[in-house]
């Protein structure tokens, strides 16, 4: 069975061709994994900081995620208690946690994801400046104001588990851990996979075994699905349905044969 071409293509975040090979597959018939769809192609814009306004939903899962680490509770349980327009800071309230604490504990945290977006290179360090000093009102904001991410659990719950894990980061790392395993540099690595190597033959060409390198991104794999539940940003549901299939999907990885652009 071969990985769909933008399956693997995705995977190592070669943003150039995964739009062309996305489209590829889905008119020529290539099958998707289990689990994805064609339509679910595009990679997911990163929003390290907080976003105003109309743009807040896409902070809603971490915003859930951290509060909810903050509280002690799952996500899920504080989502249902936000129900009736609820605010954080009630539900914190009600928890014995002031306003004060939970908008300092959560600044923080945001905070941390801030700079761990400018250490990644996915956000300038100047934007990042700027956007933490309008990290106190904005948070005060959110606290405040009546749970506005109702939308945000059901386009959630229509995600298959795979399309889930993967717009929440389990991908992440994954082209500079191949990369630096194959000793390839990303023009190297497009260059190759387009020319119809799959990952297994270039370990090979490098002296790596299959398995070592099977197990290498499983592990980053797994560690991923994990932090994103720990963030909120996948249920531990859907972290353990992908995990079951994880050793299937990464030999299709490694093993599935990239053979470039074809034409539908």
């Amino acid at each position: 069975m071969k990985l769909p071409r933008f399956a693997l293509v995705g995977v190592l975040t070669l943003a150039v061709t995964v739009a062309a090979a996305g489209v590829a597959a889905a008119s020529t018939g290539v099958p998707n994994l289990p689990g994805q769809n064609a339509a679910s192609v595009s990679p997911p814009v990163v929003h390290a900081g907080p976003q105003k306004s109309q743009h807040f939903k896409r902070d809603c899962p971490f915003v859930l995620g951290a509060v909810a680490g903050i509280l002690g509770v799952q996500p899920q349980e504080l989502k249902t208690e936000l129900q009736g327009g609820k605010s954080l800071k009630d539900v914190a309230a009600a928890k014995g946690m002031d306003s004060a604490t939970l908008a300092g504990k959560l600044q923080a945290a945001w905070a941390e994801k801030i700079d761990s977006a400018v250490k990644s290179g996915r956000l300038e360090a100047q934007k990042a400046e700027a956007t933490k000093a309008k990290l106190s009102a904005r948070i005060e904001s959110v606290i405040s104001k009546p749970w506005e991410c109702k939308g945000t659990g059901s386009s959630q719950a229509q995600r298959t588990p795979f399309s889930a894990a993967r717009h929440a980061g389990m991908f992440r790392g994954m082209r500079d851990q191949v990369q630096s395993l194959l000793g390839l540099d990303s023009v190297q690595l497009k260059a190759a996979l387009e020319g119809g190597k799959s990952l297994a033959q270039l370990a090979q060409e490098k002296g790596i075994a299959q398995k070592t390198l099977e197990s290498k991104i499983r592990e980053t794999l797994s560690a991923n699905l994990d932090q994103a539940v720990r963030d909120g940003k996948l249920s531990p549901e859907a972290a353990a349905q992908v995990k079951a299939d994880l050793p299937q999907w990464v030999k299709m990885m490694v093993t599935g044969e990239h053979s470039g652009r074809r034409n539908s």
